[in-house]
């Protein structure tokens, strides 16, 4: 396999297991493999890295890191951000993103995503997915919320909510469910709920039935008219005559 081991821009050559590829395959026969991170045996956290997608929203998703991939050159491009250097030349260390974002329903991981660069070699996967979370937002029946709701963060930039509080992910649960994980139902919002959808559908009978009844006193008035038109055409004809 053309993956077994794999060389870069810097003519380094790395055989241990990634957990990312990059493969080339061209019309004119030309095949190539590069890692996108660097080995999964090294103990250390110095190819890993996890996060938060938006710090200011930590509700929002969350984002995992593999770095220290084969090299590849530098180049002259607003993408381009390379700081590794490799026998006094500049390169960039391929690495591949993956963005969880907080999604109440989907838990299944699609075969197929796209791939973005967003800097020089650096690439980035973004899947909708109830993994990316907060654990503190309840699942029922592994939907996040019970699908009933938002997990949202009430936290402001500082971390804190307008009472003073530290900030927290819970559920913001449609009415008329409430409770932690939207599981429980509210019958006094369903009665309310209830209550002013037939307030709303009895107005908009009335308009309607006020409608029809301006429709018929219109044509009634337009026969009247009418009617008056021709008796008096009429009455003019026989003084005429």
């Amino acid at each position: 396999s053309n993956c077994e081991a794999t060389e870069g821009s810097a003519y380094e050559i790395m055989t241990d297991p990634s957990p990312a590829y990059q493969l080339l395959d061209t019309t004119w026969d030309y095949h190539t493999c590069y890692r996108l991170a660097g080995s999964l045996a090294d103990t250390s956290t110095a190819n890993v890295e996890f996060g938060l997608y938006d710090p200011m929203n930590p509700a929002e998703g969350i984002y995992m890191l593999y770095k220290g991939g084969n090299a590849c050159k530098d180049t002259v491009s607003d993408k381009a951000a390379c700081t590794d250097e490799i026998d006094g030349t500049t390169y960039c260390r391929r690495s591949i993103k993956l963005n969880f974002l907080c999604n109440n329903e989907i838990s299944d991981i699609p075969q197929f995503e796209e791939v973005e660069e967003a800097r020089g070699c650096e690439y980035e996967v973004t899947f909708n997915s109830v993994y990316g979370c907060p654990s503190e937002c309840p699942r029922e029946h592994g939907l996040v919320c019970g699908a009933k709701g938002l997990c949202f963060y009430d936290g402001f930039e500082d971390g804190m909510t307008a009472d003073g509080r530290t900030g927290s992910a819970q559920c913001l649960c449609e009415e008329p469910f409430t409770g932690a994980g939207c599981s429980e139902y509210d019958t006094e919002s369903a009665a309310v709920e209830s209550s002013s959808y037939v307030f709303w559908v009895g107005l908009m009978l009335i308009f309607a039935g006020i409608g029809l009844i301006c429709g018929a006193k219109r044509d009634s008035m337009l026969a009247l008219f009418s009617g008056l038109y021709h008796m008096n055409s009429g009455y003019e004809r026989d003084r005429v005559g």
